[in-house]
């Protein structure tokens, strides 16, 4: 029983005592985490911008080659 008892208060202790700095901590990490999101929607928005560009620009002197 004694280990049983052990184990909840080991528990226990791990829980959040301090409501504010977990609720600080936590918009810490959303914030870290909007962030992150955002540089990788731009990471690939940049990816999609910089393929087209460099198809369009292939194309393009497929036709002025073809015109010559």
């Amino acid at each position: 029983m004694k280990e049983g008892i052990d184990t909840i208060k080991s528990s226990l202790d791990c829980m959040v005592k301090n409501d504010s700095e977990y609720k600080e901590l936590k918009s810490k990490v959303d914030s870290l985490w909007d962030s992150r999101n955002k540089a990788i929607g731009w990471l690939i928005g940049s990816g999609v911008i910089g393929g087209s560009v460099s198809v369009l620009a292939q194309n393009l002197i497929k036709v002025i080659e073809a015109k010559f």
